[in-house]
């Protein structure tokens, strides 16, 4: 939500029917600007509520992958995590999110081409993930699958720690 910030963002497609927006969003060359946007904005919640305590950020976003490579060098001690969920199991449940969203903005109905608008924006941003991690190898990503985490969270959660070189307290 910081990033709203900049009036516009991912998060512009759950408002307005526009199918090439994320397209044109992504590529976009002042990402970079906006990644250093969300940074200073996480920052200065962290100092606004400084206890003394430091505290991991942790961002999740369904349209960050592919940007691993930017994304390390605006948080050069990042730890990735990708979550591996079969498309057809989450496309159903995003087609219905947006279309929920857009009956609030709008008398104009666009369900039936939000499934299309999904998988293709889906499709683009699995392919930057790859190609990203292909170009590079050096990134700390961690891969889970969806059914390994739901099925014991538990060891998910220490993996995911230790991956981002984190332990555990004994409350946790």
């Amino acid at each position: 939500l910081i990033l709203a910030h900049l009036f516009f963002g991912s998060y512009m497609m759950a408002f307005v029917f526009a199918p090439e927006y994320i397209q044109w969003y992504i590529a976009r060359k002042e990402l970079p600007e906006d990644f250093r946007f969300l940074k200073r904005g996480l920052q200065y919640l962290q100092w606004q509520f400084y206890n003394g305590k430091q505290r991991p950020w942790v961002l999740k976003n369904p349209v960050y992958p592919g940007f691993e490579p930017l994304l390390a060098t605006i948080f050069p001690d990042a730890a990735f995590v990708t979550t591996h969920r079969a498309p057809h199991s989450i496309l159903p449940s995003g087609i219905s999110l947006l279309h929920y969203y857009h009956q609030a903005y709008s008398d104009v109905s666009h369900k039936e081409q939000l499934g299309m608008m999904l998988y293709e924006g889906h499709a683009m941003v699995l392919q930057a993930h790859m190609a990203a991690r292909d170009a590079n190898p050096q990134l700390n990503i961690l891969d889970i699958g969806y059914g390994e985490s739901a099925a014991n969270a538990e060891h998910a959660v220490e993996e995911i720690h230790a991956h981002a070189g984190m332990t555990l307290s004994a409350q946790a």
